[in-house]
């Protein structure tokens, strides 16, 4: 069931603390659905196809993906030993291991 899905995505985004107010949130939920039917994705090709849902560019859906989520508490969370600052590829992909129930 998507909704139900979408429900429980939205759900774990407000948990890993993505800015809820902000219009990346919606293109967040919309990425990871894009991201689910295409799991051999590039970020460009999700970032056009947010871009044409939301009539906006690839740029501004970028930007606003990665401010939506810069306070995320993704590694505090799940305890991750990842130095790097997460991207939004990264965080996607995350997301994506997260969904299918795969014990990170």
């Amino acid at each position: 069931n998507m909704l139900k899905g979408g429900e429980q995505m939205k759900e774990l985004l407000i948990q890993l603390n993505f800015n809820l107010l902000s219009i990346g949130f919606q293109y967040w939920l919309h990425a990871i659905e894009f991201a689910k039917q295409n799991p051999s994705f590039k970020m460009m090709e999700i970032y056009e196809k947010v871009a044409n849902e939301f009539n906006t560019t690839t740029n501004r859906v970028e930007r606003c993906m990665r401010t939506a989520q810069e306070k995320n508490t993704i590694k505090q969370n799940y305890n991750l030993k990842y130095s790097d600052k997460l991207t939004n590829s990264s965080i996607l992909r995350f997301l994506l291991l997260e969904s299918e129930g795969v014990n990170l």
